[in-house]
């Protein structure tokens, strides 16, 4: 998106569900989308939407014809209650129904995020895009004890197929490891740290 190919990244967001990797797919399409709204001219919106829309039409149709009917679907909401995560899980090692229930993030973790997002406060657009993409995953990896889960895992499709909601942090991560090597490349590129490469430090520790 950022090199105005949107071709190439439209594919690339359209693999995703063609590869069968629909709970991934479920955090990628919102985050392109955000970012494109974070970084892009509002004229050319309408590139990522309709990328997102094909990715959307992609993931429907590979739901409607591989996963149902398969042994994924079925399933009661009493099995994500069993593995949905507590507030506590995020600051504790301990394991309660099994590993699958494992969201530990450590009091560190989160402190460094409210720096990364002071750090990047005067691109308001990029800033809001973060803080989305880090507390969305984190929320949604709470299931049952989320109020709201169960009907929005009645509701979208695809969803109600999923019975471990912490599955839903890779999106987090995934979001987190690009600018971590971009600053590293960057430092590396130019020998030093400018005001770019704080931005770019910024959004690593976030």
């Amino acid at each position: 998106l950022e090199r105005r190919r949107y071709a190439v990244g439209a594919a690339c967001l359209l693999a995703i569900p063609l590869s069968g990797q629909l709970h991934l797919a479920l955090g990628a399409i919102p985050l392109a989308l955000g970012y494109a709204w974070a970084r892009l001219p509002g004229a050319e919106w309408w590139k990522a939407v309709a990328g997102a829309l094909g990715a959307l039409v992609a993931g429907l149709v590979v739901e409607r014809w591989t996963v149902a009917g398969s042994i994924g679907t079925g399933r009661s909401f009493g099995q994500v209650e069993r593995y949905s995560a507590e507030l506590v899980d995020f600051v504790r090692r301990s394991v309660g129904a099994g590993v699958e229930e494992l969201v530990f993030l450590g009091w560190l973790t989160m402190l460094l995020a409210v720096v990364g997002l002071v750090a990047a406060r005067r691109q308001r657009g990029l800033a809001a895009l973060l803080a989305v993409a880090a507390i969305v995953p984190c929320l949604l990896a709470l299931g049952a004890n989320l109020p709201g889960y169960e009907t929005l895992w009645r509701a979208v499709p695809g969803l109600d197929s999923t019975r471990v909601p912490e599955r839903f942090m890779p999106t987090l991560f995934i979001f987190i490891a690009p600018p971590a090597v971009g600053f590293i490349s960057y430092y590396n590129l130019v020998g030093g740290l400018d005001a770019f490469g704080r931005i770019l430090y910024g959004i690593a520790l976030f």
